[in-house]
Formats: structure tokens, sequence, C-alpha cells
């Protein structure tokens, strides 16, 4: 009986994007609508029991332990606003 060999992966010319470790949603700040609360990495506000939004990459502050975006940190602006719900 012959033996069937299979087909080597399709060759890859760009590499493969690497995420962070924790990935992405662990490097995000998030704001909940109703009390503003940021949270690093926490989409969810128990306080106000409703979902967060997306503001922007970043960490916490090294001074007061506080979630604070890249651009707050280089002070520049993101390309695009994130939607505010009224």
């Amino acid at each position: 009986m012959p033996q069937h060999r299979l087909a080597p992966p399709p060759r890859r010319d760009t590499p493969a994007r690497a995420t962070p470790a924790g990935g992405r949603r662990a490097n995000t700040v998030y704001a909940c609508p109703e009390c503003d609360t940021r949270y690093l990495g926490q989409q969810w506000c128990h306080d106000c029991n409703q979902p967060c939004v997306r503001i922007d990459r970043g960490g916490l502050c090294p001074h007061c332990d506080e979630p604070v975006t890249l651009n707050e940190l280089l002070n520049t602006t993101p390309l695009v606003q994130p939607a505010r719900r009224a």
C-alpha cells in the first residue's frame, strides 16, 4: 500500500504579529461612561453594573498607580476619538 505524504503548510512571507503577554485587552484602558472610572484590562464597571468603553492602549501610572493611556503619557491626541454615550 503506498504511503501518502501531506504537503507542507503554505509559506508566510510576512511574519505573524506578536501580541503582548496577556493579550491586547490586558494593556487597554477602559472607562465607565456613567461614573468615568478607569480600568486597565477590565471591560465591566462593577459599581454601575454596565460595560465600559475602550479608551486606548496604556498602563498604570508609575506615580499614582492609576490607568493612563499612551497618548496621555506622550501628550498626543489619538487618531480616532472614542464615541461617548449620551
